[in-house]
């Protein structure tokens, strides 16, 4: 049974790297309204930790004994016909090499979390992994799973489990692609609903899971992190402005600093 964690003392570090970054009360304001739900957010503290990323897939699948492998973030895919896509998490079962994508989603619907998209990251993942000469049996089991801010399907499932059936008697078609929607609006006293919990909460010391809690601990409660996120984030949104600037030119938007920040979220 899950608890909520006790606050721990944070050993304060200095860092010459961000000498030069100013914490703003916007900044500081920003940082403090972050939730695991934001995808930006969710990408800087799952970046390499594996511990969480675990601990998120042994609570959807129900199983404690789940290990990962290969953790990636933010891996760009690009089709044969230039159509690109970023996948927020990918990682590979220790034991069984089923391959699992994390997606985070916050709009209610549109192309975010669509079930075409989901088709799409079952589609790109295979097509960049099937080696040449392969048989295509060698192909890994997959699980897309998008974990929404909102129930999406409106039925009140805390997960909802998708995959291929033969329509005349409903068996598997067992081609092991799998697309799961965890809902983010489930509030059970089960392990999925801390989980939703913990991902749209923004106080670390409100988390019931420390291996979720700890990241955004650093990045909230210490000044080596705020820096840190800072600097991410900043970086981000300069580059999403300098990506969609005509857009914004169009409007007669000005591009100035504190807009690059706000735009981003």
């Amino acid at each position: 049974m899950a608890k909520k964690i006790k606050k721990k003392a944070i050993k304060k570090k200095n860092n010459k790297k961000f000498n030069k970054i100013t914490l703003t009360d916007d900044i500081k304001r920003d940082i403090e309204n972050f939730r695991l739900i934001d995808d930006e957010f969710f990408n800087a503290c799952f970046k390499d930790n594996v511990k969480a990323v675990t601990h998120i897939l042994r609570i959807i699948f129900d199983d404690e004994n789940l290990e990962i492998i290969n953790l990636k973030v933010q891996e760009d895919f690009t089709n044969f016909k230039g159509h690109s896509v970023t996948l927020d998490i990918i990682a590979r079962n220790k034991v069984t090499n089923v391959i699992y994508n994390i997606e985070i989603q916050r709009s209610k619907y549109g192309d975010g979390a669509s079930p075409e998209r989901a088709r799409y990251h079952v589609d790109i993942y295979d097509t960049h992994n099937l080696k040449k000469n392969r048989d295509f049996r060698s192909l890994p089991t997959t699980y897309v799973i998008f974990i929404t801010e909102k129930d999406i399907f409106g039925r009140g499932l805390p997960i909802y489990k998708i995959q291929r059936y033969f329509e005349d008697n409903k068996e598997p078609f067992n081609d092991r692609s799998h697309i799961y929607y965890v809902n983010g609006d489930y509030k059970g006293n089960d392990d999925i609903g801390k989980l939703v919990h913990d991902l749209q909460c923004k106080k670390p010391e409100e988390f019931y899971f420390e291996e979720l809690a700890e990241k955004v601990r650093f990045f909230k409660r210490t000044k080596e992190g705020k820096m840190e996120i800072s600097d991410l984030l900043k970086k981000t949104a300069d580059k999403y402005i300098r990506a969609n600037k005509d857009k914004y030119i169009a409007k007669g938007e000005k591009l100035g600093k504190s807009s690059e920040w706000q735009m981003l979220f």
